[in-house]
């Protein structure tokens, strides 16, 4: 394994040829190996041909403090070590792996490590613990790490660990001969919001307990980190609020935020970017004002940048509040076509324009970045119709019809009283006559 650092030392050699004894006290201001540095290294190395014991070996990570102990075997090179650090700084200790900066890791740990390194042979066994490391952003607590080493790869099959409320667990590996990696995670319960607003700094509230599962793959190479993988989202109800594209929308309606019963989101990952699939769904509570179901599909990355394909059954007047925010400059919305257009679409056929609620299916595409979003191609559909039947409805007549009727109806029976009366006079002119 590759080392750097300039070290000091003094080294006694006694006894015959045959046999030499070897005694060796070093120290240096650091020594960095794979990637990882340790500062103010002290070692004190004795024996003999066949094996020299590290009767001390220690260094400095941060405020936190790491010690080695045991035997080595010069030829053919194999090494039984007990590794045991406290308080160890992430940070400083993996200051000189720059592929790894752009994650930000911070905080610190506890490992303890049990381990033979030969080649071809390496085994060993230990755990690393922590009660907080940030990655990107995102805060994991109570971090319990179990590790294997077998050959080349550190294992990992049972890792746990607190995020924002919900629970992780982990598997995978790291292969140190060639910094290639598999992780797979499942998280349950997590708050959303919490996390979100560590990770990408928001302004509004997303307020919702998710569940995710998670498996990535990838290597550290000279030009960075790559990575691919996929996973799935999915949380129970909850509401956006406080973003002002969310507050234009839940203005027609008077409501507070932007309310939803589930999200299903299946996704992809490829470096620097997450792909949302077409499975990803949205569903509102039943009977919400505002609308029954949404989707998106489309990459979010690299960085910030949007390019989503959005569909959904929506009110109108959301549409309508949308439009308005665009012409008016409202949360930093633009649009690539021209709004009397899309308002003539919206419009077509339907019955109460944008004042009533009028539930459509819509869609448009939406890019940019998180802070200027931009929408094109919005598409509404024509309002429903009722089916009819085969025969046609009897239709009401108007008032000048109603008239025209009564006026030219064909003659009427007499009212029954009418033809009593007649009978009656029948009746009497006949007694008269008898």
């Amino acid at each position: 394994m590759p080392a750097a650092g300039v070290i000091n030392g003094d080294a006694r050699v006694s006894g015959t040829l045959e046999n030499p004894k070897i005694a060796v006290e070093a120290s240096a201001p650091f020594v960095a190996a794979a990637g990882m540095t340790v500062d103010n290294v002290k070692a004190r190395v004795a024996g003999d041909m066949k094996k020299l014991s590290i009767e001390e070996m220690s260094g400095k990570v941060g405020e936190g403090s790491i010690t080695v102990t045991g035997d080595m075997r010069p030829a053919p090179f194999s090494a039984d070590l007990a590794v045991n650090g406290q308080n160890l700084d992430i940070k400083p200790l993996t200051s000189r792996f720059e592929k790894l900066r752009p994650f930000n890791i911070t905080g610190t740990m506890d490992l303890v490590f049990n381990g033979h390194f030969e080649k071809d042979k390496n085994r060993g066994n230990g755990k690393a613990t922590s009660s907080s490391v940030r990655f990107m952003g995102i805060s994991f607590t109570d971090i319990v790490l179990p590790v294997e080493l077998v050959d080349d790869k550190l294992v990992s099959s049972n890792g746990t660990a607190s995020l924002y409320g919900g629970k992780v667990k982990n598997k995978g590996f790291l292969n140190l001969a060639d910094f290639s990696f598999d992780d797979e995670a499942e998280i349950s319960g997590t708050d959303i919001d919490a996390l979100m607003k560590d990770a990408f700094d928001l302004k509004g509230n997303i307020t919702a307990k998710a569940d995710l599962s998670a498996r990535v793959s990838g290597s550290f190479g000279a030009d960075g980190i790559k990575y691919s993988g996929k996973g799935l989202l999915k949380t129970g109800q909850g509401s956006v609020t406080e973003f002002k594209i969310v507050d234009l929308i839940t203005a027609v309606h008077g409501v507070k935020g932007l309310r939803f019963a589930s999200v299903y989101a299946p996704f992809n990952l490829e470096t620097g970017r997450l792909i949302l699939n077409k499975d990803t769904l949205v569903k509102a509570h039943e009977g919400d004002p505002l609308y029954r179901y949404f989707s998106a599909n489309g990459t979010v990355g690299p960085e910030d940048n949007l390019n989503l394909n959005c569909s959904g059954k929506v009110n109108v007047k959301v549409v309508n509040a949308v439009l308005g925010g665009v012409a008016g400059g409202a949360a930093g919305l633009t649009m690539t076509q021209g709004i009397a257009g899309i308002l003539e679409g919206v419009l077509k056929g339907g019955q109460t324009g944008l004042q009533e609620d009028d539930f459509r299916d819509i869609s448009f595409t939406l890019k940019g970045t998180f802070d200027k979003p931009g929408i094109s191609n919005l598409k509404v559909s024509a309002p429903e119709t009722q089916e009819t039947t085969t025969q046609p409805a009897e239709q009401e007549l108007t008032p000048t019809e109603k008239l025209k009727e009564q006026f030219t109806a064909p003659a009427q029976e007499k009212p029954q009283e009418e033809n009593i009366e007649e009978k009656i006079k029948q009746e009497i002119f006949r007694k008269i006559f008898e």
